[in-house]
């Protein structure tokens, strides 16, 4: 699976990733329940719910898991409720967020901070199993503290009593969570040491319940060699499917859910399908009565890392950073009404020109790999490229986008 990252895993990430993978569960940006009691599902509609499948009569999104955050049982049950209902069969999960150390989250007394508070999370998983009684109820939690303890005896005190709230299924992220002194989401991902052994001792203590592991698995390879210890049932992938969506996601459905094909098999594919349906997005927000004729919404955000590791990637990335921020100036001009929607030249009614545009005139080294198999190894895809182009030491000597400072656990 892929882990809930805020401004990642949104509906417009998740229809891209769908074109690199089908069986891969998703799960949804964390969602505050009071977002969905106070402002109500139309506000997440094409943002961290879901896009309009029915609309664009495609596939479907599923399988995705809905995660949570909050403190109140019956609020958070209510959110469950209601997010459901509009989700339908798309999705196969509720998750409750018990691991997210931001201090924003843990101003209002949930995320990580919920593990100071097993019996409220055994509360609150049973409220939402009672209002949802026909979707699985899952707890995503760190192994601990550093201001409630997070030796094994904390964590297994914390699983006993979500599951007996009903929870059989545990995301583990095999660290604990720092929460006195200040340390940013980035330090909480690095800093505390992983302990995996923790998430493989709870699964042997467990025999009736289900656990994942998630932290510091950066490759396929790592999960299978984590799924080999025969302990654990699944894994999940953070930031590696982000920053590394090709690597992560284009082989999964024949490697582990031993489908005959995967969905796409070069990039080519994968952009175009994302392209034609941001075109489609486009055109729906044009025709409805909008304030605005734009998408408000970061679209070119899930293919900036499309072509990471490659030569001209981060250059292709650029001209999608830029693009998406005239697009921004010119939603606040439009809204201002200092422009008119005839001054908007004809990318911005057709995104997909914009993207199109990035790979021939901003990042014409990209090109050589549109078409080349995503099952390709590096040496592969050199291979590829040299016998496409005889000069292939011009496009090796730009930017190689390995992105070696970011932290993919």
């Amino acid at each position: 699976s892929v882990a809930p990252m805020m401004e990642v895993t949104d509906s417009w990430w998740r229809y891209f990733a769908r074109g690199l993978s089908l069986k891969t569960l998703l799960y949804t940006e964390m969602i505050v329940d009071n977002i969905i009691l106070h402002k109500g599902i139309s506000e997440l509609i094409g943002t961290k719910l879901l896009y309009n499948s029915a609309s664009f009569q495609l596939e479907d999104e599923g399988p995705i898991a809905l995660q949570l955050g909050g403190n109140d049982p019956e609020s958070v049950s209510e959110a469950a409720r209601l997010a459901i209902n509009y989700l339908g069969s798309n999705c196969v999960e509720i998750n409750l967020n018990c691991g997210c150390p931001s201090r924003l989250v843990g101003n209002s007394c949930f995320g990580a901070r919920l593990m100071m508070e097993p019996e409220k999370v055994r509360e609150i998983v049973y409220e939402i199993s009672k209002k949802c009684p026909n979707i699985p109820v899952t707890v995503k939690h760190r192994l601990g503290t550093d201001l409630s303890g997070a030796e094994y005896h904390d964590t297994k005190k914390f699983v006993t009593a979500a599951a007996a709230g009903g929870a059989k299924h545990f995301i583990v992220h095999a660290r604990m969570a720092v929460l006195d002194q200040k340390f940013s989401c980035e330090q909480n991902r690095s800093i505390p040491p992983l302990l995996p052994e923790y998430a493989h001792k709870l699964a042997h203590d467990f025999p009736e319940l289900s656990f994942a592991l998630n932290g510091g698995l950066r490759s396929l390879d790592m999960c299978q060699q984590a799924l080999a210890q025969n302990t654990i049932q699944s894994t999940m992938i953070g930031r590696a499917a982000w920053y590394q969506p090709c690597n992560i996601l284009a082989t999964a459905d024949t490697r582990f859910y031993n489908e005959s094909t995967n969905p796409s098999f070069s990039r080519r594919q994968v952009i175009q399908r994302y392209a034609d349906y941001i075109d489609y997005m486009q055109a729906i927000a044009s025709s409805d009565d909008n304030d605005s004729p734009l998408l408000d919404a970061p679209i070119f955000r899930p293919l900036y890392y499309v072509f990471s590791g490659l030569p001209h990637a981060k250059r292709f990335r650029i001209a999608l950073v830029d693009a998406s921020r005239r697009r921004s100036k010119q939603l606040a001009a439009l809204r201002k009404n200092t422009i008119l929607v005839s001054d908007l030249d004809d990318s911005f009614h057709s995104p997909s020109n914009i993207i199109h545009h990035a790979i021939h005139n901003l990042a014409p080294g990209t090109i050589p790999f549109l078409d080349a198999p995503l099952t390709s190894t590096p040496m592969e895809l050199r291979r590829f490229f040299s016998t496409a182009h005889t000069h292939t030491h011009h496009y090796y000597d730009d930017d190689n986008d390995d992105e070696p400072g970011q932290n993919l656990n």
